[in-house]
């Protein structure tokens, strides 16, 4: 299995840990732009947090950041934009591969149009400050964030957005609404009262409301901004994962808990992260299961409905329709199988969302993280000037002589 994941891996990583200067001003969201440049790249990337002895100060435990390229090239252009944008040093080096007792991989609580964090209003507070801070408390424990720029998701969000405000529905919605609608329509013309159908087909319409107002226009903002399709893991003991994914900022939306293994090791490989296309269709094919189980029944022969109704309205023995009544179990347990079954929810983060928890400290001096050192320049620190007026004369020779 390992071996089948990295023939699909991108080309070898290149990694460089980047580390902040303790005199260096670092507000939320700094990674924005740099985040920007990788979506034009359309390759994958990886950024890791991870606590581990540092490098500097045997016997110190730090918080260190990984960032890792799939090519020379892009990795190059990130160094080259932090440098220019952010005071900070470029070491070059790769997470260690270590083994942790707890990994849960996340996803998205409602659908990916609705951000983690508030677009309307800007943050005061940096995420990566609470994320830093948890993961320097209990015991050894890393983040992996791996993400790559995805144009198409825009659509899901318009779709989202047109679906609240001009009732718009999908294809799979709408067969739905086709099925129970035959029922519904034979239910209004045996209503006594003789309702209209547009009073029937209004009454289920829904209402505007002030918070379904500001999911839209939260969808709406988040729109207009990249995309970015993510996988994200969080490695550590039980405490701390749980920590953790609660140190993670949630808005309108938040990540939850999809998976959890147990003795998983943290891979250097970069792997693209998943359309989830497979868990679409294993959801579809999941939630129609019933109903194909009873038709392709009903085709080879094994249901006939007659016999069901000799059984309940003329009264015959429920042995000459046992074959109907164990189709019905199996479709009643494919039926129970479609509510149970947890399906992942794609993690589409925009790049305002993805510079919250991708990025430097705000409060580096009150967080344990690596600090990086300013290069050593040719000069001194302190220079020796001739400051005399007449620089071409001796020092000790007069301006009258």
């Amino acid at each position: 299995m390992s071996q089948n994941k990295q023939a699909r891996a991108e080309p070898e990583a290149v990694w460089m840990e980047v580390r902040p200067m303790i005199t260096g001003l670092y507000a939320p969201q700094n990674f924005k732009p740099v985040l920007d440049m990788l979506f034009g790249s359309r390759r994958p990337f990886k950024a890791v947090f991870v606590n581990m002895e540092s490098d500097r100060v045997p016997g110190r435990r730090v918080i260190k950041m990984f960032l890792g390229c799939t090519s020379r090239e892009t990795a190059d252009h990130v160094a080259n934009v932090l440098q220019a944008i952010l005071n900070v040093q470029i070491v070059p080096g790769a997470p260690p591969a270590r083994k942790y007792q707890r990994k849960i991989e996340l996803h998205m609580e409602q659908h990916f149009a609705l951000p983690i964090i508030s677009l309307s209003s800007p943050i005061e507070h940096n995420p990566i400050d609470v994320i830093i801070g948890t993961l320097s408390g209990i015991g050894e424990g890393a983040v992996e964030i791996t993400s790559v720029g995805d144009p198409g998701a825009r659509g899901g969000i318009f779709q989202y957005v047109a679906a609240k405000t001009l009732g718009t529905k999908s294809v799979e919605k709408g067969v739905e609404d086709a099925v129970f609608g035959i029922g519904a329509e034979i239910a209004v013309q045996r209503d006594m009262r003789e309702i209209r159908r547009q009073s029937f087909w209004a009454a289920g319409k829904k209402k505007t409301s002030p918070w379904g107002d500001f999911l839209i226009k939260e969808a709406t903002a988040k729109m207009k901004e990249n995309q970015f399709r993510c996988n994200i893991s969080l490695y550590g003991e039980p405490v701390l994962v749980q920590s953790l994914l609660g140190a993670f900022p949630s808005g309108t939306n938040r990540l939850r808990t999809f998976k959890t293994e147990h003795n998983e090791k943290t891979d250097s490989h970069i792997h693209m992260p998943s359309h989830g296309i497979l868990q679409k269709v294993k959801k579809t094919l999941l939630k129609w299961s019933p109903l194909l189980a009873l038709g392709f029944a009903y085709a080879v022969g094994l249901c006939n409905p007659q016999n069901l109704v000799d059984v309940f309205i003329r009264d015959k023995l429920w042995v000459y329709a046992f074959k109907e009544f164990v189709v019905l179990g199996i479709a009643a347990g494919l039926f129970f199988m479609s509510i149970l079954s947890k399906s992942k929810k794609a993690i589409i983060l925009s790049t305002d969302e993805l510079s919250a928890i991708i990025g430097l400290p705000s409060a580096v001096g009150k967080l344990p993280v690596e600090i990086g050192t300013a290069p050593t320049t040719r000069r001194g620190l302190v220079e020796t000037r001739d400051t005399s007026p007449y620089p071409t004369e001796r020092k000790d020779q007069s301006p009258s002589e």
